[in-house]
């Protein structure tokens, strides 16, 4: 819930290039675009599926 209202309370998200981490903002409802903090995920290989393959992860192909 975005509860301050303006662009730099909004969450807002980005990947590397090789799709290995995010890193995100969030004022996580504070109410004040002073709270927004950034944060950055780490994600496990195939987290993401291939386009190509159309696999989704934790499928197992058969």
């Amino acid at each position: 819930v975005n509860r301050a209202r303006t662009y730099f309370s909004e969450p807002h998200a980005t990947v590397n290039r090789d799709f290995t981490r995010i890193v995100f903002n969030a004022n996580w409802g504070s109410g004040k675009d002073e709270d927004v903090d950034a944060y950055i995920a780490r994600l496990s290989p195939g987290a993401i599926p291939d386009r190509a393959s159309g696999a989704l992860p934790g499928a197992s192909s058969q």
